[in-house]
């Protein structure tokens, strides 16, 4: 089931710049917590970020419909840009490794990809638009289905 099946409707912003600064002013620097989603056509085309101490996680899971097919389209994406992939150690958790990574940096693991991507609206929001359009052919911001849940 995507993660829009049975949501609650409450008014969403209408941009993704407007979702990502609602769930930023709405955390602490420094703190986690909440979500945000954004949303197209299928349950199972969207793209997610979990609010870390260090910014926002990009997260795309493959224990579900369609997701590793499309892994490699995220990765692609990222490495396109400059960002790094790392290996899991042998050391800390998994958790603490991932909350360790710094922006620029993700991490491919069973159940899916992590990736750091910061807390640059603008940014954040580009990267967000040009993965709808590239991974799920999403190109209209304003067909967006958008969920934040601030400390979710």
């Amino acid at each position: 089931m995507g993660p829009f099946k049975n949501r609650k409707k409450k008014p969403a912003p209408k941009t993704v710049a407007d979702a990502l600064t609602k769930l930023l002013a709405a955390v602490p620097q420094g703190e986690a917590g909440g979500f945000v989603i954004f949303g197209g056509q299928s349950d199972y085309d969207y793209v997610q970020y979990s609010l870390e101490p260090t910014g926002l996680l990009l997260n795309w899971p493959t224990m579900q419909k369609g997701g590793t097919e499309r892994l490699p389209l995220f990765e692609a994406y990222l490495k396109d840009r400059g960002y790094q992939a790392i290996e899991p150690t042998d050391g800390p958790p998994l958790p603490e490794q991932i909350d360790a990574m710094v922006k620029g940096q993700y991490m491919i693991l069973d159940d899916g990809m992590y990736c750091q991507v910061g807390r640059d609206v603008a940014e954040i929001s580009t990267m967000t638009k040009e993965l709808m359009a590239s991974v799920f052919g999403e190109e209209d911001e304003a067909a967006f289905q958008i969920q934040v849940a601030p400390h979710g």
